[in-house]
């Protein structure tokens, strides 16, 4: 009779308990091989009994049987294994292999046998292993001399310790008998034997635990591995052979991940669990096994997947915690072993796994769910001489998501430099057309979503030729979902070509020429970088491109909503309604355009001139209002009546300025609605969201529907005794605003009652409240609207030359500066803004030629809106919060605040805190200047350039800082008076260049009252009694207190936090050196001190004393060598280094799209075309970039 001997886990009692009861029929081994310890192989794979490969499989989980009917047909057989095999069972184990035993030298050495493990999923009777090997409550007898039973729950199997995915379980040739052999089970598991001819089937289900050496087992141990099978669980047994994809040569395996790698990066390799367990002690009894899922690619599984133990093990890191420290588990063994799980993996699932400390521990289980991926998409390369492919990349997708297969043109391009020698922006001379998928979609576009769940094969298609009129080079950058990606660019050489055909697979076009015939474009096209390109007969797009169509001759990006590409010898064209883009090319013949939409779409009408634009009739003042300052010498008709509209003051009115068609978006805070006016159109304030508070001119007889919704309106003044006529809706959703109506108190019953049968009186009475509304004008030229004691100023005297010279009435206060309001002042030059000012309006200054510097005391908030202040030395704001409506009026404008201040993120970049106050000079003389108070110090920070006099800081302070450029330009004739200089500590660079600064500056040395102060303090703290002379202890104090001096009033600022920080670390190095005899370490400060050792470094650094210029190097007798003459650079001038300082500051300000543009143009000497290449935008655009960065320099630098 054939037999079969495996190694299986223990079930149902202690490892290492093990037996072997002889079956009917007999065994039949080579002992030998046994007694020489190679009786297990657990690689040892078959399939249709043949050797498949190097696929791992434990022998216990091949049924191998043999025909009982010729005992000797397979005797001494050796099962084969491939020695090259690259995994760790193959290789760890490979001397251990699975041979028959003789039955009569079992018999001679049977305390050897009881080595041997059986199989607990082999079912003798043919069954698939893992069959319920005893009837529920059945006995079952451990020993044959034992009394001790166990009652075997049903549906209970050993422990498998690899996965069946991939075997082959042959069929049993058993004897006639129906049912027959005795059933051994050992070490949990149960093995069926032959029974012989004409069997009456009866078992004797007995389990032996070996011999008198092992120790007793354990019954019943809690948890019970491996369930039996069921539908929704598929036994690993499963005899139906597999082939995994991504492992199909079987040399080939998953390899573990490896240990994570510590913060910093360095890496750790944990010890290995050790085979035979712990010791007994504290490490096994509080030995704990932790599953944690791999974040390497090896640990993505998808649909579809084939699954084995091993490559499950490879999907996690399995550790043991201890007290002693933290173990690896790197392979199963008697001590770790998996349960069931299914064959393929069909989605999420949870694999039961079985620990226990060593032989003697009971079991214990951990159950780890397994996440499983939509597909798997396997990037290749292209093919090589032997026809193979090399894989690239493997992606892991869910089910809704693509891969980004720009990237993996990185990734093609990167892996085949040595192929192709190509880098970035390297000339290109054949480019990647696309991508095959599984071998036969062709995918051109740069993101793919597979259809449908399983494993993908993505690679190349061969390379094909770039035309001759075009250039190519690979580009790089971020696309929108966050990807570094390569792109394929093509740069269009010729300047006139009669047909263009983009290669398949390019991403990016620069266009620059004239085509006569046709451009066709190619599915892979996603940029069009430039609009420089005339065509004649059109564009043609690829059906399948994701980004652009075609609709006759015109290009549309793929929603229609922009058109992009117009044949240029058309001269009337009509835009769809949808459009809200329109590119016009640079040369065109266009003499009509036709618009279909209510919205005016985005379009340079500076490149068409004489041309009529027909617009939509009922649109009209939209368009108007949009359009009428680049409407140059083009005529803006309405599609079918005469329109009589016209701009004026903000707003579109009729010819006689009786209708309000619409209120312009320019408008922001306070507007009043013309005089002339008598009818406001619907939705005429809904252009106009930054317009806050409305005043209705009396002359105003009706409101038509929504005339007045505006979304930013919170308050409307009217002036009118007579209430308008209004509709239900004429303010929107009065339930959903917060919107107020003021009214005169004589008028407000009259309102309430007209207005109540329309809206409904309670309504109306919450609606319309009491609030004085008046128009003003003073016999000096001041127009202001007073509102309830708030004035808000409409127009500026023009003459007007200080803000003190607004003559407002006792009890009114200026709290709003509306728009334009000091536009053409032009004998403003300091504009000091009084503390109840909190909006200053758009353009409110314009037009003030003189206008130098502007300050602010309004102590909580300010607003000020877009180019309120523009070409100013600077802008002062003691506030709270400062609100720019444009935050690069900071870059823009040299801006002081208090440190306290809030404001924008962009704003705060370029914004300089100042301490705790800015103030003005105190008297007439020092007017001009402009100060910062930063507790005891005094900042000069700037000054207006009609200043002349002494500097002088004001009452009761004295100027200890002049700040860069403070002065600088500054014409008048000025001096700087020694009893100022004195408390100076540092001037900054460029404080006084190219000023009116005369006479002689004398900064005092009052070192020598320094040195005194040392001295008092020797004297008052000197000790006689201790024997020591008073010089030896006075000189230490003095030279002290110099130095604390020189410290404390560094000219490089240190701030207060900084130097405590430095004199713990101080008195603690002190402290720590007496203690212990030896100067201590920076680590041992830091943990005395209670603050890192960073800080404790940074802080030290910080109080370094600075080193003079004129410090000592050397002397041999003759002239002294100092430290200037070793750090002086005769290639260096002061005015060159100067300049390059003030050039790094500007460049600072540019945001980094500009400074690379200025980099690559004046430091790098690239012309504007190169950059354009360089970066991927058009030469118009780097130019236009360009301009606006050297302006905004040119503005910091002459600020």
């Amino acid at each position: 009779m054939g037999s079969l001997i495996k190694k299986a886990g223990v079930k149902g009692m202690a490892a290492g308990a093990v037996s072997l009861v002889l079956v009917a029929g007999g065994f039949h081994v080579l002992w030998e091989d046994y007694q020489r310890g190679n009786l297990f192989k657990p690689e040892l794979f078959v399939k249709n009994r043949e050797l498949q490969g190097n696929q791992i499989m434990f022998p216990e989980k091949e049924n191998i049987q043999q025909n009982g009917n010729d005992p000797g047909e397979n005797d001494n057989k050796k099962l084969e294994h491939d020695p090259e095999a690259k995994d760790p069972y193959g290789q760890e184990k490979k001397n251990e292999a699975a041979y028959e035993l003789a039955n009569n030298q079992m018999e001679a050495d049977p305390e050897s046998a009881r080595n041997i493990f059986s199989d607990p999923s082999f079912d003798y009777a043919g069954g698939t292993g893992g069959t319920n090997w005893a009837p529920e409550g059945q006995s079952v007898v451990l020993a044959p001399d034992a009394q001790e039973k166990v009652n075997l729950p049903a549906g209970h199997s050993g422990l498998t310790t690899e996965d069946t995915g991939n075997k082959d379980t042959p069929a049993s040739s058993n004897g006639s008998g129906s049912d027959s052999g005795d059933t051994t089970i050992s070490g949990g598991g149960s093995t069926g034997g032959g029974g012989g001819s004409g069997s009456n089937g009866n078992q004797d289900n007995t389990i032996t635990p070996g011999g008198n050496d092992v120790p007793a087992p354990t019954p019943t141990p809690d948890p019970t591995p491996t369930p039996t099978p069921t539908p929704d669980q598929p036994d690993n047994g499963d005899d139906t052979p597999t082939v995994d994809p991504d492992y199909p040569d079987d040399s080939k395996q998953p390899t573990l991940p490896s240990d994570p790698s510590l913060p910093g990066g360095e890496e750790i390799t944990l010890p290995d669990f050790p085979s035979e367990g712990l010791p007994e002690g504290d490490e096994a009894e509080n030995a704990v096994l932790s599953i944690i899922s791999s974040s390497d690619s090896v640990g993505e599984l998808y649909r579809g997947a084939v699954l084995t133990d091993w490559k499950l093990l490879c999907s996690v890191y399995a550790y043991v915690d201890t007290p002693t420290g933290t173990y690896r588990l790197r392979e199963y063994n008697d001590n770790f072993k998996i349960g069931d799980h299914p064959k393929i993996a069909e989605g999420d699932f949870t694999v039961t796994f079985y620990f226990r400390p060593n032989a003697n521990s009971p079991w214990t289980e951990i159950e780890h769910e397994f996440s499983v991926k939509y597909c798997k998409m396997v990037v290749m390369g292209p093919e090589d001489e032997a026809g193979n492919r090399r894989t690239l990349d493997s992606v892991y997708l869910g089910e809704d998501e693509e891969i980004c297969l720009l990237k993996e043109l990185k990734e093609l391009y990167t892996a085949q430099q040595n192929i192709w020698g190509m880098g970035l922006y390297d000339s290109l001379l054949q480019v990647v057309p696309g991508w095959y998928v599984n071998g036969e979609q062709e995918v051109f576009t740069d993101y793919y979503k597979p259809e449908a769940p399983g494993r993908y094969e993505i690679y190349p298609m061969d390379r094909v030729d770039i035309p001759e009129y075009f250039g190519g080079y690979l580009t790089w950058d971020f696309d929108e979902r966050g990807n570094y990606v390569y792109r394929q660019f093509l740069h269009m050489c010729s300047e006139f070509l009669d047909e263009v055909e983009i290669p398949q697979g390019i991403q990016q076009v620069n266009f620059n020429g004239y085509v006569t015939g046709k451009i066709y474009i190619p599915e892979s096209v996603t940029t069009l970088l430039d609009d420089f390109i005339m065509v004649t007969q059109g564009y043609e797009v690829a059906e399948g491109n994701p980004y652009f169509c075609s609709v006759d001759g015109f290009l549309y990006n793929k929603a229609k909503t922009e058109l992009l590409g117009i044949p240029v010898g058309l001269e009337e064209i009509d835009i769809p309604e949808d459009v809200t883009r329109v590119v016009i090319p640079e040369w065109n013949s266009l003499t009509k355009i036709n618009f279909a939409s209510p919205t005016p779409p985005d379009i340079n009408l500076g490149r068409i001139s004489g041309t009529q634009l027909v617009v939509p009739a009922e649109y009209y003042a939209d368009y108007l209002l949009t359009w009428r300052n680049s409407l140059g010498g083009n005529s803006l008709i309405p599609s079918s009546e005469e329109t009589d509209y016209t701009y004026v003051n903000g707003a579109v009115l009729s010819s006689g300025g009786t209708v309000l068609n619409r209120i312009s978006s320019d408008n922001s805070g306070l507007w009043i609605v013309p005089d002339t006016v008598r009818r406001i159109k619907s939705y005429a304030a809904d252009k106009c969201p930054n317009v806050e508070r409305l005043v209705i001119s009396e002359g105003v007889e009706v409101l038509e529907s929504e005339s007045l919704n505006g979304e930013g309106l919170t308050e409307i003044y009217f002036q009118s005794d007579v209430p308008p006529e209004i509709s239900a809706d004429t303010f929107g959703d009065l339930d959903t605003k917060n919107l107020v109506i003021y009214v005169s108190e004589d008028n407000r019953d009259a309102y309430v009652e007209a207005w109540g049968e329309i809206l409904g009186e309670e309504t109306a009475e919450n609606l319309i409240q009491v609030g004085k509304c008046e128009l003003v004008e003073t016999e000096a030229g001041m127009i202001y609207l007073d509102v309830a004691g708030s004035a808000v100023l409409i127009q500026a005297p023009e003459d007007i030359t200080s803000l003190d010279e607004l003559d407002l009435p006792d009890g009114v206060e200026l709290t709003e500066i509306g728009n334009s309001a000091f536009k053409g002042c032009i004998d403003l030059i300091l504009a000091e803004l009084p503390e109840t000012v909190t909006k200053v309006g758009r353009n409110a200054f314009s037009q003030c030629e003189k206008l130098e510097g502007v300050i602010s005391y309004a102590p909580d908030y300010i607003y000020i809106g877009q180019d309120a202040f523009v070409g100013l030395r600077y802008m002062a704001f003691n506030t709270g919060y400062l609100d720019l409506e444009d935050p690069l009026m900071a870059r823009d404008t040299l801006t002081y605040v208090t440190s306290a201040c809030l404001l924008d993120e962009t704003a705060a970049r370029y914004a300089i805190g100042c301490g705790d106050a800015i103030v003005l000079g105190d008297t007439e003389e020092t007017r001009p200047l402009v100060f910062g108070l930063d507790g005891d110090d005094t900042y000069l920070l700037n000054g207006t350039t009609d200043f002349s006099g002494e500097i002088q800081a004001p009452e009761g302070r004295v100027i200890t800082y002049v700040i860069r450029g403070a002065l600088q330009d500054c014409q008048g004739e000025f001096t700087l008076p020694a009893e100022v200089a004195e408390h100076i500590r540092a001037i900054q660079s460029a404080a006084f260049k190219n000023s009116g600064l005369t006479g002689t500056v004398e900064f005092s040395d009052d070192l020598f009252q320094i040195g005194c102060i040392g001295l008092i303090k020797a004297i008052d703290n000197f000790d006689s009694t201790l024997g020591v002379k008073f010089s030896t202890y006075a000189v230490p104090m003095i030279i002290g207190e110099i130095r604390r001096y020189l410290r404390d009033n560094n000219s490089i600022r240190v701030s207060r936090s900084l130097k405590d920080t430095a004199y713990k670390a101080i008195y603690a190095k002190d402290t720590l050196t007496r203690k212990n005899l030896k100067e201590p370490t920076v680590e041992e400060i830091a943990a005395e001190v209670g603050i890192s050792k960073e800080d404790i470094v940074y802080a030290l650094d910080a109080m370094q004393n600075p080193m003079s210029l004129y410090e000592p190097v050397y002397t041999d007798g003759g002239d002294t060598l100092y430290v200037m003459d070793q750090i002086s650079d005769k290639k260096n001038k002061e005015e060159m280094w100067v300049e390059h300082l003030s050039l790094s500051e500007a460049m600072k300000r540019l945001n980094d799209r500009e400074r690379h543009i200025i980099s690559l143009r004046f430091f790098e000497g690239k012309t504007q075309t190169e950059v354009a290449d360089m970066i991927g935008i058009s030469q118009a655009q780097v130019s236009r970039l360009e301009k606006n960065a050297l302006k905004a320099m040119r503005g910091y630098l002459t600020a």
